[in-house]
């Protein structure tokens, strides 16, 4: 592994989707603040116009997406697949609420600058099915990670530019669990928790030392333009699956949270507004 990353990053992430508004889900994991900058110009492949962004504690993700495989007659001991992909949109100090400076930061995946960009995959298998037709999901693992990339070029459309250019975290998922919950007539909600750990980050951009996160991921399914425009998420295709875009935030922390408690999940969507297609192919 390259000694830039090193020490265990422990984190907690947590994902929720409404049909219509952003649901927010507050983590029951307490830990103190990181506080303190990154320096962009140690990521690696620099090309002179990167940032030393702080003091800041918090990172602020723009649109991005997430896809699911279908639920379709489910049955218990089937595999359940998910890809998520966004992007850094700003830093912040969450004392204040403001906004920190970091003036090359490209938000819009094309031009001068640098750009952060997050992807996870994770999968979980059907668990129990009730006699109301509750579905019941756990066994979820995946990976999840932030990488720095020098040319800004991430694309929903193209499906590209995520997960290239310089590592700064990366982290496993190893437990969790869900439902899919039906209510009234062709609705529903869906849940997931996914729990794990960040495994680690790269110490030359960040000071001081980063022993753990807390993130916060809203995701709204109802049809959008970003929605209309994703025809696979990290190669995999979306017909027949589920699609929802998405917004959050990732706080650092100084203090590590007990080990496996990264919430990915806790999703809440609304089945009747999440874009649908005939056939995911893996």
């Amino acid at each position: 592994m390259n000694p830039k990353y090193k020490k265990m990053l422990q984190g907690c992430l947590s994902l929720a989707v409404a049909a219509t508004i952003l649901v927010p889900i507050e983590s029951a994991q307490a830990s103190t603040l990181w506080t303190g900058t990154a320096n962009y110009g140690n990521a690696g492949t620099v090309d002179g116009d990167e940032d030393t962004v702080g003091p800041f504690n918090q990172y602020h993700f723009g649109s991005g997406v997430i896809l699911t495989s279908p639920l379709t007659n489910p049955t218990v001991g089937d595999t359940i697949s998910g890809w998520f992909q966004s992007s850094v949109e700003s830093h912040k100090l969450q004392s204040s609420g403001q906004t920190v400076s970091a003036p090359n930061l490209n938000t819009s995946g094309s031009g001068n600058g640098y750009e952060l960009t997050l992807v996870s995959n994770f999968s979980f298998q059907v668990t129990n099915i009730d006699a109301f037709g509750n579905v019941s999901f756990g066994n979820a693992q995946g990976t999840s990670s932030l990488y720095f990339d020098t040319t800004p070029d991430y694309s929903f459309a193209l499906d590209s530019g995520f997960d290239n250019g310089n590592l700064l975290l990366t982290g496993t998922i190893n437990g969790g669990n869900g439902v899919l919950t039906s209510f009234g007539i062709g609705a529903g909600q869906y849940s997931l928790n996914l729990s794990g750990v960040f495994g680690s980050y790269n110490s030359a951009v960040y000071n001081p030392g980063i022993d753990g996160a807390n993130a916060l991921f809203s995701l709204n399914a109802n049809s959008s333009p970003l929605i209309a425009a994703v025809s696979s998420v990290q190669g995999n295709p979306v017909a027949g699956g589920f699609v929802a875009t998405t917004t959050g935030t990732l706080t650092l922390t100084a203090v590590p949270v007990p080990a496996a408690v990264w919430l990915f999940g806790s999703a809440l969507v609304g089945l009747t507004s999440i874009a649908r297609r005939k056939v995911l192919v893996a």
